[in-house]
């Protein structure tokens, strides 16, 4: 058995146990902003936490009516009983709810042989209140750009606060780490990793994504690059965060906005 296929068949253990990718469903001991600090919503004013009954899941607002995730946070879910939050650094209170309308996500999703086109488009169904200041749409990197491997990013979302509480943090946490090449986070997942995926983490583990962020932007001041999607575990060494790569997608966005 090939590491590429020991790799994916946990990855697919982990998305049906709900741990990196996908939602509040069951928890994770290792499932937050891993190594991060407190951030406010001015830090991240396109941020949304997405939920049902709860946060499950982040995303970013791209326009009045739009925002982005990840599709494995919204595989089974149903729109209806979905809504999204922004404006707020916590996700259970402030800022405005607003219901989803609808949401489509890539039809190049197929989780069961890989993680490439983990990508989303939701609905909401009125406006969300863009200000500028605690809400505001992110800007989408150049088209095919491949941001170069050191450059500083940022992430950000809701995830559980620390290793064996099986609860999401009730405030909106950041770090800050860097993309990694390609090639070497190849070097980490094998052919999982392809060119519509980007990598970022720092060399001796201990910040990252984790479970409950998935579906946020990665952002290089207010850019987005990528969204948060998958990973071995969260923060080890020599495992990095997997990252969609937007710039690949904008076609794509345009079409499902």
């Amino acid at each position: 058995m090939t590491l590429t296929t020991i790799l994916l068949f946990s990855l697919i253990i982990h998305i049906n146990a709900g741990h990196k990718c996908k939602s509040s469903r069951v928890h994770s001991p290792e499932a937050y902003i891993v190594g991060g600090e407190l951030a406010q919503i001015t830090d991240f004013p396109w941020i949304a936490s997405i939920g049902s009954y709860d946060h499950f899941c982040g995303g970013s607002i791209i326009d009045k009516r739009t925002v982005l995730t990840a599709a494995h946070c919204l595989k089974g879910e149903t729109a209806s009983e979905l809504y999204v939050r922004v404006g707020s650094s916590k996700y259970a209170s402030g800022g405005v709810k607003i219901p989803v309308q609808s949401f489509v996500s890539h039809s190049g999703y197929q989780p069961s042989i890989s993680q490439a086109n983990d990508i989303a488009i939701i609905k909401v169904n009125e406006d969300i209140p863009i200000d500028g200041k605690t809400i505001a749409a992110v800007n989408l990197p150049a088209r095919d750009s491949d941001p170069k491997s050191g450059l500083d990013v940022d992430i950000a979302g809701w995830g559980d606060l620390r290793t064996g509480a099986p609860e999401w943090s009730p405030d909106l946490r950041r770090v800050t780490v860097h993309l990694v090449d390609r090639a070497e986070c190849r070097g980490a997942y094998g052919t999982l990793i392809t060119d519509e995926m980007i990598c970022a983490g720092v060399p001796e583990g201990g910040k990252d994504s984790c479970r409950g962020d998935s579906g946020g932007p990665l952002t290089q001041g207010s850019t987005q690059l990528g969204v948060i999607s998958w990973g071995n575990k969260c923060a080890l060494k020599g495992y990095p965060g997997v990252y969609v790569r937007l710039s690949l997608y904008l076609d794509w966005i345009e079409k499902n906005k």
